[in-house]
């Protein structure tokens, strides 16, 4: 009985409560608006906030690497071209022609490296011409650190990518200890900031 005396109380409590909020709610004045223009209200500050980090990114993504590009949405001209830090052709399923080995070079390694691009039509055009074959794309230069990451993980999982696309395994990723240990200076470094 006690307990259903105390069910009871509560329930009694919890309706109270509830009109006591409606009536204070009642008094206040909510600005009639739909939600599309409270979407765009907040899509229009993100875009204009000068923290580049916060802006919508623009869904473009790398002709070869598949990689998005790392600009803001809507930012497309002639002078802001797309870019991105670019990460193994071999990620994607990029492979080198008659070896079927996976292409363990980003497009700025290929371009360094005088690599050439073929095309399905049978044209083979060098990587120092990319943008003039992808001309809203900046032609790809130095790598990053990100894009280090991603070549680490590449020679990690490159036997499991090698099979997930049905080539071969790739030799040309050479990864350096340096490169290795800049690699987890900057995992660190992310961290430290994460932390703060």
């Amino acid at each position: 009985k006690d307990l259903n005396r105390t069910e009871e109380s509560i329930n009694m409590n919890f309706i109270e409560i509830g009109k006591g909020i409606k009536d204070r709610l009642a008094g206040i004045s909510i600005p009639n608006f739909q939600i599309t223009d409270c979407t765009q209200q907040v899509y229009t500050l993100l875009k204009e906030n000068y923290n580049p980090g916060a802006r919508p990114r623009c869904t473009a993504v790398c002709p070869r690497c598949r990689l998005p590009c790392n600009k803001s949405l809507c930012h497309y001209s002639q002078d802001s071209r797309h870019n991105c830090d670019h990460q193994p052709g071999g990620l994607v399923g990029v492979h080198w022609t008659g070896s079927n080995e996976l292409d363990g070079f980003s497009c700025a390694e290929s371009v360094a490296k005088g690599n050439f691009m073929k095309f399905d039509d049978g044209r083979r055009v060098p990587y120092a011409d990319f943008d003039k074959e992808y001309p809203k794309w900046m032609l790809p230069c130095e790598a990053s650190k990100k894009s280090r990451v991603r070549k680490y993980l590449f020679q990690k999982h490159n036997k499991a990518i090698a099979d997930y696309y049905s080539l071969k395994e790739s030799d040309s990723y050479n990864l350096e200890p340096r490169v290795i240990s800049s690699m987890f200076e900057l995992i660190y470094e992310t961290e430290k900031k994460i932390m703060k």
